[in-house]
């Protein structure tokens, strides 16, 4: 065990992984409480799980709820890239024998947090600026923000994409 704490301190670049990884890790716990905090307290808008008011296809009147239903989004984010640090410096504190291990999950964090984050994203740059400015032509679209049982995030880029060149916030 000595050994470990005299290499600790002969190697900055060790001190360095162990400091940023127990950071990304606190990040990643509070980012992970505050988007359960948020979700809890989110209610569902519409689907099976929608017990107030409700509202109906084609969702034109979801833009009411714009933007306090968009604010759990952030924090899954956050925690998909703090996350991906975590890992970076697990794998670099990893033996040589088990890094094969530590690379395969840095691999998947990886793919999680790129589909997480793309996902997000074209809903927070599309979605919400289209809702705000109560564009009815974009507003069937509102279903892919509204997660279900069946939502995946590919469904979500599927039927976003198939939105007119309209439906941009940032087109005339």
């Amino acid at each position: 065990m000595s050994g470990d704490v005299t290499r600790e301190a002969a190697d900055p670049e060790r001190r360095g992984a162990t400091r940023l990884g127990f950071w990304a890790a606190v990040v990643v716990a509070g980012a992970a409480a505050t988007a359960l905090a948020l979700g809890v307290t989110t209610p569902a808008r519409s689907g099976p799980f929608c017990s107030g008011s409700c509202i109906t296809y084609p969702y034109t009147d979801a833009a009411a709820f714009v933007p306090r239903d968009y604010f759990w989004m952030y924090p899954p984010a956050l925690m998909s890239l703090s996350f991906v640090v975590l890992l970076v410096c697990v794998h670099s504190r990893a033996p040589a024998e088990k890094r094969v291990f530590s690379q395969v999950g840095l691999s998947f964090a990886v793919i999680s947090a790129t589909a997480i984050v793309c996902d997000y994203s074209i809903q927070l740059a599309v979605m919400q600026p289209a809702l705000s400015k109560a564009k009815p032509e974009t507003a069937s679209c509102s279903r892919c923000t509204t997660p279900t049982e069946s939502s995946l995030p590919w469904k979500t880029w599927d039927t976003c994409s198939l939105a007119s060149p309209s439906s941009s916030p940032h087109s005339q």
